[in-house]
């Protein structure tokens, strides 16, 4: 004998080997097309009788999921509308007329042969956020949580702030830690704090600077180390060790 388990059981609602089940040899199953479920769950038949219902300006919630009610594995496939219009199919497919919200509640969604889709807004996992566009501006200039951007707007987006040359990072300004590089003034190395930079290892000075006098004179020399570095050296070699 073969039995087939239908809607299948995922892993997480596997049960555990040896557990007792129960067959069903005679489950009830409907099937009703185009049926009209007006105002459902407002009560009984003579309370929701049409038109009393609406008589004398009385207020009412409708419960549209009580439309159908399935328990011991019986199913009902349908289809319906109800007092606004709305559209459903089965429990998984719904269309509310006065918005145009199409809802669907489905594990895996085909869309076989499609090559193109054109979509207002579609809402993904549990986000709230609803993405309506796909952009090609690489300037980012909408700054919004509903638009994403292709591959190649962040690719020219990113170029166009860094430099793609390796290693290389083009910047005004770098902080890293409390060490400051760049900024202003032009070509300083120092530190956010105040503090003095520690340099541990060895440092070789190379290259050249050029100076400028104010009156056109440019004057290019080799790399130094600057005055304060020097006397500061030469307090600390002068220093007698035996006051330490």
């Amino acid at each position: 004998m073969r039995f087939q388990i239908s809607p299948r059981l995922d892993v997480q609602y596997a049960v555990p080997h040896g557990a007792e089940v129960t067959l069903r040899e005679r489950f009830s199953q409907c099937r009703i097309s185009g049926h009209d479920f007006l105002d459902i769950g407002t009560g009984n038949f003579e309370q929701t009788n049409y038109p009393q219902l609406y008589s004398g300006g009385a207020f009412f919630t409708a419960a549209p999921e009580n439309e159908v009610y399935e328990s011991n594995s019986g199913r009902v496939f349908y289809v319906s509308t109800d007092q606004d219009g709305n559209f459903r199919t089965g429990e998984l497919f719904s269309v509310q007329q006065a918005t145009g919200i199409v809802t669907i509640s489905a594990e895996f969604f085909d869309l076989d042969g499609l090559s193109e889709l054109a979509l207002g807004g579609v809402r993904l996992g549990g986000s709230g956020t609803v993405v309506n566009e796909f952009s090609t501006d690489p300037t980012f200039a909408a700054d919004s949580n509903n638009v994403i951007p292709t591959q190649r707007a962040i690719a020219t987006f990113l170029a166009d702030r860094l430099s793609v040359g390796g290693e290389s990072l083009e910047v005004n300004k770098l902080q890293a830690g409390r060490v400051l590089v760049g900024g202003i003034p032009e070509n300083e190395l120092n530190t956010v704090t105040g503090q003095y930079l520690l340099i541990p290892s060895d440092v070789v000075f190379d290259g050249t600077f050029e100076t400028n006098d104010g009156e056109g004179n440019i004057t290019t020399q080799q790399t130094a180390i600057s005055g304060t570095i020097i006397s500061q050296m030469m307090f600390l070699n002068g220093k007698d060790e035996s006051m330490q």
